[in-house]
């Protein structure tokens, strides 16, 4: 991609993209045309990218560089985005962390040309979370967050408080923002997620910090029953909702939600592709390469959890090491 250049030719280097940003952006089930994704994934100057300008250093007879860096949505979380590398020659593609349905990808035109079709990727750096065979599918999200919805809806009925348990720090923001669009209820937050969300109370108007708004909170510890430490005001029965995506294995069909207990549903939750997902999405695209992370890419078999790439400094020296090939 960059000519005669090594490994430390840009490191420690940071590269300001003015005025590239998304707003007003979180997963959904897309039923949005592909305009939608033009009008909300923007810079200041062009729709979708920007052009990035990497100085020359002439000591080390490396010329200057022209990048143009495209922010796609990447249906992680609330702001994710894959972030797409082009010069004259050379495409790389890093996900991150993300979430695509397979019927979804051709309404992400910044990832097709101007003729609609998948623009030709030279390199794939790849969100790999569940790449094993035991997790070949996961339900969608709005199929889970509908099931999840109606105990919800049950529970209050009588009275009870709901905790819901997350197995991430972030990334649920979709659940609070439809349990306050369908149920009328905000999720109580503590102080410390509140810091941040406050800072975003237009993408995640499901949450508040007000325990007398609400009888639904985020549980911060694995407790079914003492809730004591979670929500100033307790009441004397919870439902508590697990949400997690790693416990639900080797499953084709199955209903997205499961009851373990009189007071504990677990809910299939996933804000990272399953097996099958992330195959169709490079099967879409057709890179030269693809690599893994945080478990290489392996599309023959399945892999052994803890198989990781994510040693410090690693992917970084992937990633440096294509840019300066």
């Amino acid at each position: 991609m960059f000519q005669n250049c090594s490994r430390s030719s840009f490191q420690g280097k940071i590269v300001e993209i003015p005025g590239l940003h998304v707003d007003n952006f979180e997963y959904v089930e897309f039923t949005t045309p592909r305009a939608y994704f033009l009008s909300h994934c923007h810079s200041d100057h062009m729709q979708g990218s920007t052009l990035v300008t990497l100085e020359g250093i002439p000591e080390k007879n490396i010329d200057e560089t022209y990048v143009t860096v495209t922010l796609v949505p990447a249906g992680h979380c609330v702001g994710a985005v894959m972030f797409l590398f082009q010069t004259i020659n050379t495409t790389v593609l890093f996900t991150g962390d993300f979430r695509i349905n397979e019927k979804d990808i051709y309404k992400y035109a910044g990832l097709h040309d101007v003729a609609e079709k998948p623009i030709k990727i030279n390199t794939m750096y790849l969100d790999t979370t569940f790449i094993d065979l035991v997790y070949e599918n996961f339900p969608k999200r709005s199929q889970s967050i509908d099931a999840m919805l109606k105990e919800i809806e049950s529970c209050l009925l009588t009275g009870s408080g709901v905790a819901l348990h997350t197995s991430a720090k972030y990334g649920y923001e979709y659940v609070f923002n439809k349990i306050y669009e369908k149920l009328g209820r905000k999720v109580y937050v503590n102080e410390d997620r509140w810091r941040f969300y406050r800072k975003i109370s237009h993408l995640v108007p499901g949450v508040t910090n007000n325990d007398n708004e609400t009888i639904i909170h985020l549980c911060t510890k694995r407790n079914e029953k003492n809730h004591s430490t979670c929500i100033p005001r307790n009441y004397p029965q919870f439902l508590y909702i697990h949400l997690s995506a790693m416990k639900w294995m080797n499953s084709n069909t199955f209903k997205p939600i499961q009851r373990m207990s009189p007071t504990r549903v677990d809910v299939c939750f996933a804000t990272h592709c399953s097996r099958s997902e992330i195959l169709g999405f490079v099967n879409y695209f057709k890179p030269d390469k693809v690599i893994g992370f945080p478990n290489p890419y392996i599309e023959e078999r399945g892999l052994k959890r803890g198989n990781s790439l994510r040693e410090e400094g690693k992917l970084e020296s992937m990633l440096v090491k294509r840019f300066c090939s």
